[in-house]
Order: structure tokens, then C-alpha cells, then sequence
């Protein structure tokens, strides 16, 4: 068994494997973080299997976002990068709190250091629609709307950012008909930014068809006949 399957394994038997190691969770949890790239996988796997008990896909979240906090997620590689973003996405179906709760921090925090917009189009747009569904949660909602305020619409399908925009604008009913207009306003922007990006893209697409066309018709007038 390799050192990060010994420490996954720790994870997964809870306290009374960590006091046999004669070490402490925080412990497990930050030797998982050194590894970087090693461990991401097997993280993924326990996170992601809702067959886990609590603290081992608690565990799991925490050390993503540790990886996140310690500047580790730009080292590891894109490829374990969209592992992680894949993993901690479908952590915030988790029922448990602390799972949802640490996932939703993470992938805030991955969108503000700007990591989420190097991924490929299908991990951002899971992002955003992770991101998207948490808005209805008290307790998270307003990291809900920042995390989705640091992303780059430009290549977000129209369906996600139909999705996107739906929560937020029922996010800004509830929140405005309160004393919280501060994060109501917010969200309004945020409304508006997307929605900007969307027209941009349909204006932008004719214009992108007639110039291709027209340097296709350049090129068969070069063309030489014998």
C-alpha cells in the first residue's frame, strides 16, 4: 500500500486509526496536501462516494481546501485540477454540512485565484451550475453568488447561463425584500455581467461567420488555373 493510500485509508477509519498512528487528523491532512498531484485522485474517490462515513469525505473536502488555501492547486496539474473541481463540485450535494460547506469555499476560492477559468469549457460549467445551486442556502448563498461573480462567461453554454441567472435573480427577490440590499445589488450586477457576455457572443457570431466566409472566398480567387 503506497503512502497516500495509507493516509486515504487513515481518513477512512476515522479517529481510532489516527490515534494508532499516533497522529493527529490535521496531521493526515496536511501530508495529504504536500503530496499535491498523488493524492487527488484517491481524494476524489472518497469525497465523491456518499457510501463513505462522514468524516472521511469531510476529511477529503478539508484537505481540497487546504490544497486551495496553500497555493498547492497551482502546482498540481490541469488534468488533477479539473479531478479536484469535478470532486468538490459533486460535494455540494452532499448532506452533510461541513462537506457542502468546505466544497462551496473551495470552489470560491479556486474562482477568485483565477484557476477556474484555465480549465476546460465542462468543468467550468459545472462550476457554475454547482455554484448556481447553492444560492438558495442561507448559510452559503452569499459565497455562492462571489464564487460565481469570479468566473469568465465567454465560453459557458446558454443553458448554464440561463441556470445561473434564474438562481440569481431569485436570490435578489429574496434578499432585496429584506435589509440585506447590499448582497441583493450585488447579485443584480452579476445578473447584468452575464447577460452582457451572452450578447456579446450572439452579436459577435454573425460577424465571425461573414469574416470566415470571406476569407475562404479570398483564397479560391488565389487559387491558379491552368
Amino acid at each position: 500500500m503506497t503512502d497516500v493510500e495509507e493516509l486515504v485509508k487513515a481518513l477512512e477509519l476515522g479517529s481510532e486509526s489516527w490515534w494508532r498512528k499516533g497522529k493527529k487528523s490535521g496531521d493526515i491532512r496536511d501530508e495529504l496536501v504536500s503530496m499535491g498531484d498523488k493524492a487527488v485522485e484517491a481524494l476524489a474517490r472518497v469525497l465523491k462516494d456518499k457510501g463513505q462515513p462522514p468524516v472521511a469525505r469531510e476529511g477529503a473536502a478539508q484537505v481540497f481546501e487546504s490544497i486551495m488555501r496553500k497555493g498547492t492547486a497551482e502546482k498540481i496539474s490541469q488534468k488533477s485540477l479539473e479531478v479536484m473541481v469535478d470532486a468538490v463540485a459533486a460535494g455540494l450535494n452532499d448532506a452533510n454540512f461541513t462537506v457542502y460547506s468546505t466544497c462551496e469555499r473551495t470552489l470560491t476560492g479556486l474562482a477568485e485565484y483565477g484557476l477556474i477559468g484555465s480549465l476546460n469549457p465542462e468543468f467550468k460549467e459545472k462550476t457554475v451550475k454547482g455554484l448556481a445551486s447553492i444560492v438558495f442556502r442561507e448559510d452559503i448563498a452569499v459565497l455562492a453568488v462571489e464564487g460565481l461573480n469570479k468566473i469568465d462567461y465567454s465560453d459557458i453554454s446558454g443553458g448554464t447561463r440561463k441556470q445561473a441567472i434564474d438562481a440569481l435573480k431569485r436570490f435578489v427577490d429574496k434578499r432585496a425584500g429584506g435589509d440585506d440590499h447590499f448582497w441583493a445589488e450585488r447579485a443584480e450586477e452579476l445578473v447584468k455581467k452575464i447577460e452582457k457576455s451572452s450578447r456579446r457572443d450572439v452579436s459577435a457570431k454573425p460577424a465571425k461567420d461573414m469574416l470566415e466566409k470571406s476569407i475562404e472566398e479570398r483564397g479560391k480567387k488565389k487559387v491558379k488555373r491552368f
